[in-house]
């Protein structure tokens, strides 16, 4: 039963920022009911509460007003929603046990009942406090897809959170018909933006238009991908760890439980891509697509499922794999990039952006590895290198190893042709630069575990698929 924690700092933020003392009853009764649902409209669902009974009773309650004669306005409606508050006032008071109509992330009167929270042993009494606070704290958690919603217990993504709440009433307000009680998917999307290198404050709630689905009305906003909000909060808070509660609330319950985001991985990816996007520019200059390193929040998308990289137990580099990378490796299909071209050219750079990230200390060297014996393997391809083109089918199995043995064996062939005066008619300076850069390609490959060598393997790979490109877009021109 998180929620009334994060309320309760979230609460402390507020009167921080406004420099008062309200108490949760109090912040409850002049902030977040008129913000929250003050409208007919509501940024978020009431759940069995007498309010969230106007909403699902509205029929009923507009028929009774005419029925006594009272109009069905405005002033109407509102005034039903002083008294629903009134009686929830006198329902929080009398709370002696955290069920989840009240406390929002407690318990359901069953224990065996799909909406029911965790099972305890402890005999908690919830307070009026704490209902207040839970439903603070659950107005701030960020929706992420997969339907699971972070609560991030950092003061700068609660004050962002808390200065998302009136934008977000101000965007719902608007004549947009857009979908009400999306409090979780707002927070999310708005962390990403107010992160990003794209933020204006002078226009705050622009970013929302083009995350809108309007395909059925009321149109839905779109839920943010959970590893672009992680980039834009690696890009604000740096690279801390930073835990988060991860749950959803629904028909059925789900509680994964306090997962750590290690924000020092987005830090990471980008390095990777400031040395790669470098590499990209000399290969084909301006033509090049590639967004600047800041703004990877706005395409970068994990091949995980957010409940799926929680099974890892941690939210870091190795869950922030790209999406279908894993047909290039080793225990997927492996298969073999296509020439990259510039108009193309972003998803294969964020494919080697991750795996060069994930070489660690070893991937300066393994990049020039990379580089090195791609360029040699290209010039046997293409015939640059002893004037023939005989060297194809060694070129091809060097790319389709899958293992150390297999690596040396493709190279031990590739010594071996260059050394054939019968095959090809190499000069002493060109068989002596394959050589060294075959020995120093497999020296390379000794010393990595199984995991790094198919990540470099595939590098190599991408890194021919680039160089191919490069000699098309070169032809093209």
């Amino acid at each position: 039963m998180y929620t009334p924690l994060i309320g309760r700092r979230l609460l402390d933020r507020a009167n921080a920022r406004d420099g008062l003392n309200r108490s949760p009853a109090e912040f409850f009764d002049e902030v977040f009911f008129p913000l929250f649902f003050g409208n007919d409209r509501y940024l978020m669902t009431a759940g069995n509460s007498k309010f969230g009974q106007l909403v699902n009773n509205r029929k009923k309650h507009e028929a009774a007003a005419q029925k006594e004669g009272r109009p069905w306005d405005d002033a109407e409606r509102s005034r039903l929603r002083e008294i629903a508050l009134t009686d929830f006032h006198g329902v929080a008071t009398d709370a002696t046990e955290p069920q989840s109509h009240l406390v929002l992330g407690g318990y359901a009167r069953g224990s065996d009942g799909t909406t029911s929270g965790q099972v305890t042993g402890i005999d908690h009494q919830a307070t009026a406090d704490e209902v207040y606070l839970s439903w603070i704290g659950a107005a701030s958690g960020a929706g992420v897809a997969g339907g699971v919603v972070l609560l991030i217990e950092h003061e700068e993504v609660l004050d962002a959170i808390l200065e998302g709440w009136s934008l977000y009433r101000d965007v719902l307000t608007a004549p947009n018909n857009l979908k009400a009680n999306q409090i979780e998917t707002w927070n999310g999307q708005w962390l990403r933006h107010r992160f990003s290198a794209r933020y204006r404050p002078d226009d705050p709630t622009s970013f929302i238009h083009g995350l809108i689905n309007t395909k059925k009305t009321p149109y839905n906003i779109e839920t943010v991908s959970w590893a672009r909000l992680v980039f834009s909060l690696g890009r604000q808070i740096g690279d801390q760890p930073v835990p988060a509660y991860v749950y959803s609330l629904g028909q059925t319950n789900t509680t994964l439980g306090f997962i750590p985001l290690h924000l020092g991985a987005t830090g990471i990816l980008r390095e990777s891509y400031t040395t790669l996007r470098g590499f990209y520019r000399s290969l084909f200059g301006d033509a090049a697509v590639a967004v600047e390193p800041d703004r990877l929040d706005e395409v970068y998308d994990a091949g995980l499922g957010f409940k799926r990289a929680c099974e890892e137990g941690a939210i870091g580099l190795h869950t922030l794999r790209p999406a279908k990378l894993e047909t290039f490796l080793l225990d997927g299909k492996n298969k073999q990039p296509r020439p990259a071209l510039p108009a193309d050219a972003q998803t294969p750079l964020l494919y080697q952006t991750w795996i060069l990230a994930m070489l660690g200390n070893q991937k300066k060297d393994l990049y020039e590895r990379a580089a090195e014996t791609a360029e040699m393997l290209l010039s046997f391809e293409t015939g640059a290198i002893g004037g023939k083109m005989n060297l194809k089918k060694e070129v091809k199995a060097a790319l389709a190893a899958t293992t150390l043995s297999s690596l040396i064996d493709s190279a031990t062939v590739i010594s071996e042709s260059v050394q054939d005066g019968s095959k090809a008619n190499f000069s002493n300076e060109e068989i002596e630069e394959t050589l060294d850069t075959l020995d120093a390609l497999v020296r390379a490959a000794l010393d990595l575990s199984p995991e790094r060598l198919r990540l470099f393997l595939a590098l190599l790979r991408f890194q021919v698929a680039l160089l191919r490109g490069k000699s098309l877009h070169a032809t093209a021109s």
